[in-house]
């Protein structure tokens, strides 16, 4: 009877030497490492960058030409400019972020802040971006310009 104890006693030690093992070896594979995070949605952020000018306004697939009066500028520090053709100027400025969505908000006079969510797409030097929310026209396309 103790030859089969010990011989479980010696099982279980040399088990548990192994789990330890390779407990510690997991320890420290995760915890040793800082590894560098990737954000799966960079360059979606890059693409967006610079002077937009809006083409073709609509429900897709039914869209319209419609005449640009100005552009929107997209900048690295997350806000939207919007350059005003008539009045040579920037006539408004929002705030933006990108995910798996493109979120814009802007804030009103009360100070309450408005949030807009888009699906996008990028193709073609193009921008289509078709909003989350009910609207008149759901779907923008830009084009890039200098």
């Amino acid at each position: 009877m103790t030859r089969i104890y010990n011989q479980i006693s010696e099982f279980n030690l040399e088990n548990l030497k192994y789990i330890y093992i390779i407990f510690i070896t997991v320890l420290f594979a995760v915890s040793g490492c800082d590894r560098e995070k990737i954000d799966p949605f960079d360059s979606a952020k890059r693409a967006i960058l610079g002077k937009w000018e809006i083409i073709e306004l609509g429900n897709w697939p039914a869209m319209n030409t419609y005449p640009a009066n100005g552009y929107d500028e997209y900048l690295p520090d997350n806000t939207v400019h919007f350059f005003d053709y008539e009045s040579q100027q920037v006539t408004s400025q929002r705030k933006y972020w990108i995910d798996s969505l493109l979120h814009e908000s802007i804030t009103r006079e009360d100070g309450f802040e408005l949030v807009f969510d888009y699906d996008y797409e990028f193709y073609e030097n193009k921008l289509r971006i078709d909003s989350r929310a009910f609207m008149i026209y759901n779907t923008h396309i830009y084009r890039r310009i200098n």
